[in-house]
């Protein structure tokens, strides 16, 4: 009997029952589609911030806007994108229409994502002509066409002067590329080609993500995927609930500073009270400092997209990353505050100014309810992680005759903060960006006019404690084969005056991240002399310390110093082995002078330690410690 080819296929789909099994089952095909995702994006971008720094998220949306899934990516946006989808939706549904096939663009930081240079490609996805959800791809673009090269914006005041503020321009119609809207997006920045390619990595992006939910309905049928998104968004907020439920009910606070606006040395006050009560966590910022002049503001999306994250990587990290996580979560920010800026506001250092800070706000507070909740949860505490809160941007001329700007983003590698049991990890990442990391200094070498000296851990930057945090790290750079003879720098940062990677239970804060500028260094002598420089101590000439935000000029013979955060150091530092601080010695984690000075350590005979001397030291730190203040 002749077989009738795609009989199989014309037959009515029975629903697949949404047992434990299967569900786990399509989550995890999920999750796969947005590894995949992320890997066909790498692939096909040419930006070095996605292809080395792998700076992007992918993420799956309900019908009607609602988080089902997200990966591993940078966390901070993924809550706001649904926003985003939220906005698409209701302006555009009923009036340019929304198909199969179209993708939309997004990077106005008062819809979504943390500033201007977050750019969304939104996607819906269709089954047999009827719209069953959407999905997103994001990247952080190099240029905006800002006021300032690169999208972070020391000078603006207002938004106006921050680049592209994209509000869903449709890039795709019905799967063919808008070429009006191209050119126009790529006639308004510095590096269009680049952009170009950017915009169309997220496509193909987001091409797998609609691709591999297709297959899913196919597979298990439309009412189960739906089913599924909603049971995911219901089983991450009921495991959510149970977690709080754990944790001791109580308020505390966290009071950190940001400093210098950009243009003038201003103090802005970001204070964070929780409240748990029950399944129930309150984040108030009253108390917070008014919005800046400049660009250090960030929005409420930002604000939220930060406490998202960091309860997703801190607290939650063991539950399906989507809506429901915020669930059980209470957010109050002030009215026009720095954290919650009101338009037209500049934005475009939101991250790493304000909402950086809110970052390291939430992770304290974390800590701090989990170290009172019993020795399970205890565990879990942790003194607050270094992060990339301190951006430079060099801008210029590159080797081969080309406009370029890059953003340094090797200090996403922050320390780790100190456990209650065990030291932190150096350089380790971060919380809110599990997927990020750093390049190869040979790849930025070939790219740019640029010749690093050296870039590794930084000596004493970790916080002391009895456990210490992991160390930070430090680079540094000078010119090579510039044609122009210098490059300008923007830099974007924060924590280098007051300390935001703070320690707990008597732990030391993290050292301050650097900025600094070594005017007609010795290191061009050094090179002729075949010596490469192997600390800042070893270069030579007038050291300019800079302020965290602004802009600075490199010129040939100069050389540039960056120093990023090391994690918060847990406990008394007296109280720490001293068999652990020689180890830490001998592996250049401390010096011994900082040993001696902080941890009371003492040795002899360069390497064994002085236990009597030791002794002596630290009550000698005790009496010192009760000793007032001049």
């Amino acid at each position: 009997m002749k077989k009738v080819r795609g009989a199989k296929a014309n037959r009515k789909r029975e629903p697949v029952k949404l047992d434990p099994i299967t569900f786990e089952i399509i989550k995890n095909k999920m999750l796969a589609a947005i590894n995949e995702a992320g890997a066909v994006l790498v692939r096909t971008s040419g930006s070095e911030v996605v292809v080395t720094v792998r700076e992007y998220t992918q993420s799956y949306y309900t019908a009607d806007g609602h988080l089902i899934l997200t990966g591993g990516g940078i966390l901070l946006h993924v809550k706001s994108i649904a926003e985003i989808v939220k906005y698409l939706i209701q302006n555009y549904e009923h009036t340019i229409g929304i198909h199969e096939g179209d993708m939309f663009i997004f990077s106005d930081p008062y819809l979504g994502g943390m500033h201007p240079p977050d750019q969304t490609l939104v996607a819906p996805i269709f089954w047999k002509g009827k719209r069953v959800g959407f999905c997103a791809s994001l990247t952080h673009i190099p240029d905006t066409g800002a006021i300032d090269a690169g999208g972070f914006c020391p000078r603006a005041t207002d938004t106006f002067q921050e680049g592209l503020r994209l509000r869903g321009l449709r890039v795709m119609r019905g799967g063919e590329r808008c070429e009006d809207v191209f050119n126009t997006i790529k006639g308004m920045v510095r590096l269009p080609d680049t952009v170009e390619l950017d915009i169309l990595s997220k496509v193909a992006s987001n091409n797998v993500l609609i691709k591999r939910a297709q297959e899913l309905i196919e597979k298990y049928g439309l009412e189960t995927y739906e089913r599924l998104s909603q049971e995911l968004i219901r089983y991450s907020e009921r495991l959510a609930r149970e977690k709080l439920r754990k944790i001791a009910d109580g308020e505390w606070r966290s009071v950190t500073y940001l400093e210098h606006d950009g243009i003038q040395p201003n103090l802005f006050r970001i204070q964070l009270t929780a409240k748990k009560t029950g399944d129930r966590l309150t984040l108030d910022y009253t108390g917070s400092s008014p919005q800046a002049s400049t660009s250090v503001n960030a929005t409420y999306h930002a604000a939220m997209g930060c406490a998202f994250a960091i309860l997703a990587g801190r607290l939650f990290y063991d539950i399906p990353w989507n809506e429901g996580i915020l669930k059980p979560l209470e957010l109050k920010l002030p009215e026009n505050c720095i954290i919650n800026a009101k338009f037209p506001a500049a934005v475009s250092q939101g991250m790493p100014a304000g909402g950086g800070i809110v970052v390291f706000a939430v992770q304290d507070v974390l800590s701090k309810m989990l170290l009172a909740s019993g020795e399970e949860l205890r565990r879990e505490a942790s003194s607050v992680f270094g992060w990339s809160v301190h951006f430079a941007l060099p801008v210029g001329i590159d080797q081969y005759g080309k406009f370029f700007v890059w953003p340094i983003m090797d200090e996403c590698a922050g320390g780790m903060g100190a456990r209650t049991y065990k030291d932190g990890v150096g350089t380790a990442g971060t919380i809110q960006t599990p997927k990020v990391r750093i390049g190869n200094i040979e790849e930025y070498e070939q790219r740019y006019p640029l010749l690093f000296f050296f870039r590794r851990e930084e000596k004493n930057s970790a916080g002391a404690g009895k456990f210490r945090g992991g160390a930070g790290g430090e680079l540094c750079f000078s010119l090579h084969k510039s044609p122009t003879k210098y490059v300008d720098v923007a830099l974007s940062g924060a924590g280098i005056e007051p300390a935001i990677a703070l320690g707990m239970a008597g732990g030391l804060p993290a050292r301050q991240g650097r900025f600094i500028k070594i005017r007609k260094s010795n290191a061009g002598s050094l090179l002729q002399e075949g010596k490469i420089p192997q600390n800042l101590e070893e270069i030579q000439g007038e050291k300019e310390f800079l302020p965290p935000k602004g802009y600075t000029r490199i010129d040939e013979g100069d050389c540039f110093y960056l120093a990023w955060l090391g994690g918060g150091g847990f406990g008394d530092p007296i109280e720490r082995d001293p068999e652990l601080v020689r180890q830490d010695i001998l592996d250049e984690i401390v010096s011994p002078e900082f040993a001696e000075r902080i941890y009371g350590v003492v040795r002899r005979d360069g390497s064994k330690i002085d236990q009597p001397a030791t002794a002596k030291r630290r009550e000698e730190i005790r009496r010192e410690r009760l000793t007032p203040a001049a």
